[in-house]
This record gives structure tokens, C-alpha cells and sequence, in this order.
């Protein structure tokens, strides 16, 4: 796989979540209709290599197929782990500030 540059890093850090969700949709290729493709963000993505497209001329489609590269998956993939992590750490058992924790062995009356 090949490093990501400072460009990619950037851009990454400024991507919105609507193109965090089409790179992560991008993983598994598929084609992609002409008002899809007009989609800025899209281009965007595949401006700073982390989303290719790319004709298929042994199906004789009209339609291009679009992909993630590898650089795409892999930022994908560690931008969503890293947004689980924040989110999963029992999140619906955290207390309120001046109140006790609250798990489920402190809920349970012995």
C-alpha cells in the first residue's frame, strides 16, 4: 500500500461525513448513474486519490465503475474504528458529573 501524503492527511481532516459515508460505500466497486457522478464530493475524493474510477470495456457498460483505493479502505477503515472507539467506551452507562457510575452489576439489587 502506498503512504498517504501530507495532501491526503489534510484533506482527510477536512472531509465531511456525507464523504466519509461515499468512501466507505466505495469499498465494494459499483457503478455509478451520471447525477451521482456529477457529485463534487465525489470528485473531490478521487482528486486526492482516495477513490478511483475507471471504465470497464469488456461489459461494454456506459457506466463507470468506482472504487476506493487502498489509501481510501485504509483511512476508512481507521476513521471509523477510531469514531467506534469514541462512541462504544459504554457510553449508556457513563455517569452525570456529581453522580455515581452506573453499570450494569451496580444496577442489579442483591
Amino acid at each position: 500500500m502506498s503512504e498517504l501524503t501530507d495532501a491526503q492527511i489534510e484533506f482527510a481532516n477536512r472531509m465531511s461525513e456525507r464523504q466519509w459515508m461515499v468512501l466507505g460505500s466505495l469499498i465494494v466497486p459499483y457503478y455509478l448513474s451520471a447525477s451521482e457522478r456529477a457529485d463534487r464530493e465525489l470528485w473531490a475524493l478521487v482528486e486526492h486519490g482516495l477513490a478511483t474510477c475507471y471504465s470497464d470495456r469488456r461489459r461494454r457498460r456506459e457506466l463507470y465503475i468506482w472504487h476506493a483505493t487502498e489509501v481510501g479502505v485504509a483511512l476508512v477503515r481507521a476513521h471509523f474504528h477510531r469514531k467506534k472507539a469514541r462512541v462504544l467506551p459504554d457510553a449508556r452507562h457513563a455517569a452525570r458529573p456529581g453522580q455515581p457510575e452506573k453499570t450494569p452489576a451496580a444496577k442489579m439489587k442483591i
